[in-house]
């Protein structure tokens, strides 16, 4: 009896020093550990199938947008097109005028520019769904360990997802370099944090396109969550739920990309503001990534696809001369319903309704141009990448073809395109 006396007591004191240990180890800790979240997307749930074979509605659809592309090689505007037509069924492809490679244009990478951004906004998605952040979590609660800003305590993660939290377009650092081969390279992670404490903010609440607000909010949200970095985060919330594994920041092979006068420039390198434009992606991925926002299926991902999507700020007429004219809402990043512009421009009504529910976001590098528009209620999706910065390439072949795919005359919707191509 004795010696089990002794063997409970032996217990109990390895029990308690193993508690008091425990206790010491967690307090001596500097910066605890972030949990690491497996977006809940993930578990359980089949990926999706991507359609990527021809169907005849996609067939049909692009032969009504070709055309549009065909414009701008003929102008010389761009030097050369990739572009997919999408449906649930089915995609669609071709290219157009010159790639300058030997390799298949399928297998081609282009830099996407600021279409990086509605990545961001659904990496934020995946973390509003998991309840890691919060739409109206405050910028500041998700800053660097050791830095304060002052004049940022009402800024939210949504605000700076809408282009509505008054931060500049650009940092002045990068903005006095934005004539130089490079302007982005030299911009390091803190430095989207610090130089915020010398700029100069605008009124939140107010429409204004931001790049600044975008590399923002992926590095706040990367520290919320915990990620080594913001490729991580899209890499760990979005691009690997989603199976896209070819849009990511290094890629090859890469097409050489040419400014607006067709000359050869390079591609541009990102530190801190990679956020904003430095992702890369071939034909297939965007497509998928179409296919599926215009998808009924259920499949991991449709949630945080559904919640990117979800309207945050309606643009008001006084807020931007420009971008009243183009587009109705935003989303996380995405732009949402086509402006009275592009009615003005648009002979049927039935087209100018289906419009409205316009999903969109292109991008532009220096030598670079991708759009991604869809209509979810129609079904019906155009991606493109061009190896040219022509800065209206993505918006007309995208909005103009998507209107003659809805049964605007082409013969008309070939007079509006010359008016961009002269």
């Amino acid at each position: 009896m004795k010696k089990v006396l002794i063997g409970f007591a032996v217990l109990f004191l390895a029990f308690v020093a193993t508690v008091i240990l425990s206790f010491f180890m967690c307090n001596n800790k500097t910066e605890p550990s972030a949990i690491k979240i497996t977006p809940l997307e993930q578990v359980n749930k089949r990926h999706y199938h991507f359609q990527d074979e021809e169907s005849a509605a996609s067939k049909a659809g692009l032969e009504l947008v070709a055309p549009i592309a065909q414009q701008y090689i003929d102008a010389k505007k761009d030097l050369g097109i990739i572009l997919a037509v999408v449906t649930p069924d089915g995609v669609s492809t071709k290219s157009f005028g010159s790639l300058e490679s030997d390799e298949p244009y399928e297998e081609l990478y282009g830099e996407i520019g600021s279409l990086t951004k509605p990545f961001v906004g659904l990496a934020f998605a995946s973390l509003i769904n998991d309840g890691v952040v919060k739409a109206d979590t405050k910028l500041a609660e998700c800053l660097p360990k050791g830095v304060t800003i002052n004049g940022i305590e009402n800024i939210t993660l949504a605000m700076l997802a809408a282009h509505i939290a008054g931060i500049p377009r650009l940092p002045k650092a990068i903005a006095d370099k934005a004539d130089t081969p490079q302007p982005y390279a030299d911009f390091s992670d803190m430095d989207v944090f610090t130089a915020l404490k010398t700029a100069k903010l605008n009124s939140p609440g107010y429409y204004e396109y931001s790049n600044w607000g975008a590399a923002l909010l992926a590095q706040a949200l990367t520290i919320c969550a915990g990620e080594e970095s913001w490729e991580t985060l899209i890499a760990n919330r979005v691009t690997k739920v989603l199976r896209l594994k070819d849009i990511k920041t290094e890629a090859s092979p890469l097409m050489q990309g040419h400014d607006a006068s067709l000359k050869p420039v390079p591609d541009w390198h990102f530190k801190g503001m990679g956020p904003a434009g430095a992702l890369k992606a071939n034909i297939k991925d965007l497509a998928k990534l179409a296919q599926m926002m215009i998808s009924d299926d259920e499949f991991a991902g449709k949630e945080m696809i559904k919640t990117s999507l979800t309207k945050i700020h309606s643009i008001g007429q006084l807020e931007s001369a420009l971008h009243v004219k183009t587009f109705g809402a935003v989303g996380l990043f995405w732009h949402m319903g086509s402006g009275f512009i592009w009615d003005l421009t648009l002979q049927k009504p039935e087209t100018k309704e289906a419009m409205h529910h316009l999903v969109f976001h292109n991008g532009q590098t220096a030598g670079a141009t991708s759009g991604l528009a869809v209509i979810p209620e129609k079904k019906i999706g155009i991606v493109m990448l061009s190896n040219t910065a022509s800065p209206t390439t993505s918006f007309i072949v995208s909005f103009y073809g998507l209107s003659a795919i809805l049964g605007e005359d082409p013969a008309h919707m070939k007079s509006m395109v010359k008016n961009f191509t002269k």
